[in-house]
């Protein structure tokens, strides 16, 4: 999937710390990716830690995507699980484990709770989590998730509002950015759609990098500007509905670097907003960003990170976005380069007649 992102990138700067030969680091500790991004109904989370941990000192928190631009929540935001602990073991919808080399843990969600196929999820994994030496993080470490279906034939219809999204989120690992995408999208009633979107910038400095405000956005129009186009399909479970795109490779241009990210995915969950129109709440996950200077490149882990969006008002959509079933450039100049299949055989007739 190409996701149009504003990228304000802080090329990770690796220190070396002279006469500190003795250090002893506390335990890092990676959330274990899952096959497509986001995890299936029923699949636990797993923790995975650099070395032996005290399990004693394993805290976990379970939050609503809730963060701000700066990472962190709100005062007003409650946690869903509040400081589960290996002596704990069940909090609530959540049971946690420890594996007895120390080199694991688990996190199990009832299906029937905060496990359910659903809006995205933070994970909090609070500080002082301790090696067996007693160093410890000292700081909160956070990652995204989400619980999908494995349903893909839908027996109803599918209703969506169709038109301009605008798409932010933010992303802080393996490097913190913002991203923005100003994209058209148009479903049919089988449930398949398609996205077509450009990279957004806020007209002023004046305005946040994370706007969603559409009157405060526009198309990046420059040859450093690109562009984004999705399949998927959204489909009905239980009266509610998901939206699941099919992984692709993206390249973004940022000067005279490109950054290369594999297996774009987006899941989200499609809500009503206070206006009564479509919002997709959801995550986008990518396996591997690869930093790529001249002949040089450098691999990042995989990660995700919450994005939501809300239907815009045709009014009001900033103009030169591409078109699903039009221009699928706009005004874009830099990386536009449709997949030659896009949108696919019969979509737009399909679309024209619904």
């Amino acid at each position: 999937m190409n996701f149009a992102f504003k990228l304000p990138f802080l090329f990770a700067a690796f220190s070396v710390l002279a006469g500190c030969e003795n250090y002893n680091a506390p335990p890092d500790v990676k959330l274990q990716a899952p096959e497509g991004g986001a995890f299936a109904v029923g699949v636990p989370l797993t923790l995975n830690f650099t070395e032996k941990i005290d399990p004693a000192t394993l805290t976990v928190s379970i939050f609503p995507d809730a963060r701000d631009i700066e990472g962190e929540f709100p005062s007003t935001v409650v946690p869903l699980v509040k400081s589960c602990t290996l002596s704990k073991g069940t909090c609530g919808d959540l049971t946690l484990a420890v594996a007895a080399n120390g080199m694991s843990a688990t996190l199990t969600f009832a299906d029937d709770g905060l496990g359910a196929a659903g809006p995205p999820m933070v994970l909090d994994i609070e500080p002082g989590l301790s090696d067996l030496d007693g160093n410890d993080t000292g700081r909160d470490i956070y990652y995204d998730f989400q619980f999908r279906t494995q349903q893909f034939v839908n027996e109803d219809p599918v209703e969506f509002d169709d038109g301009v999204y605008i798409i932010v989120g933010s992303v802080s690992e393996p490097l913190p950015a913002v991203l923005t995408l100003i994209s058209d999208i148009k479903v049919l009633p089988s449930g398949d759609f398609r996205l077509a979107g450009a990279e957004g910038d806020p007209i002023s400095t004046d305005f946040a990098k994370n706007t969603a405000n559409p009157e405060e956005l526009l198309v990046d129009e420059s040859n450093l500007g690109w562009t984004a186009f999705v399949t998927g399909f959204i489909r009905l479970e239980n009266g509610e509905r998901f939206l699941e795109s099919v992984p692709v490779g993206i390249d973004l241009p940022l000067g005279p670097v490109t950054l290369k990210m594999a297996d774009v995915r987006l899941f989200g969950k499609i809500v009503k907003n206070s206006a009564g129109k479509d919002r997709i709440e959801g995550t986008l996950s990518f396996s591997k960003i690869t930093l790529v200077n001249g002949n040089r490149s450098t691999d990042y882990d995989g990660g995700a990170a919450a994005v939501s969006a809300d239907w815009v008002s045709p009014s009001i959509a900033p103009a030169g976005h591409p078109i699903v079933c039009g221009d699928l450039c706009g005004v874009v100049t830099g990386t536009c380069n449709p997949p030659a299949d896009f949108p696919g055989e019969g979509f737009c007739e399909s679309w024209d007649a619904k």
